[in-house]
């Protein structure tokens, strides 16, 4: 277990290490269909079914994103936390947190903090 302290506290004639850590963040995108529902059947102009929170560029799933981590970064969350859905209109405007007969996307980031220790 790593235990990152207040760096005014550290004596700096005392041994340490120093870290950095990243948050990862990647969206989830659905489209509602009127037969199916809300689905992760997207339209082929828009965003990926995963994408990152950023740049939008498409992105695989937090779970082959895990198994892909460059194996001098360490997990520091135990599993991928999703947000709260952001329901949108046709064009991604947000609307609220709540489905409406507006809605016709939604979205949810998905976050897990990793870190590496820098030499």
């Amino acid at each position: 277990m790593l235990v990152l302290q207040d760096p005014t506290t550290i004596d700096p004639e005392s041994d340490y290490i120093h870290v950095k850590i990243i948050e990862y963040n990647l969206d989830e995108n659905e489209r509602k269909w009127k037969q199916e529902g809300w689905t992760p059947k997207l339209l082929p102009y828009e965003r990926s079914h995963f994408c990152n929170s950023i740049s939008l560029a498409p992105s695989v799933s937090p779970w082959k994103f895990h198994e892909d981590l460059p194996t001098e970064w360490i997990w520091v969350d135990s599993t991928w936390v999703p947000g709260s859905w952001q329901y949108c209109d046709a064009q991604w405007e947000p609307l609220g947190l709540n489905d409406s007969i507006a809605s016709f996307t939604r979205r949810r980031v998905w976050k897990r903090k990793a870190f590496k220790i820098l030499t």
